[in-house]
């Protein structure tokens, strides 16, 4: 039981300082708070106070985020447009 908590452990620590190096310029910003992150990443407690965000992963969100609403004005412009035609504009 001790090994495997011991090796739990190693590789938490392990993960979290692989992370801390190979994302530089993310939003953790020191080894501490990675090794936190890791620890709660890897418990699936996810507090969710401490998130890695690197310009890469802020731009895709922003992408995401557009390809949510482009629908949404699609419809609301193609309303727009119908209600003019129809002549019930007020």
């Amino acid at each position: 039981m001790y090994f495997v908590l011991l090796v739990t452990g190693v590789l938490t620590v392990c993960a979290g300082a692989l992370f801390f190096t190979a994302q530089r310029g993310s939003s953790i910003e020191t080894l501490v708070d990675e090794i936190w992150w890791a620890i709660t990443t890897m418990t699936t407690v996810g507090y969710g106070d401490i998130a890695p965000v690197t310009p890469e992963k802020d731009m895709k969100e922003q992408i995401d985020e557009l390809r949510r609403e482009v629908p949404h004005l699609r419809r609301a412009l193609t309303h727009e447009i119908a209600s003019t035609m129809d002549g019930d504009e007020k």
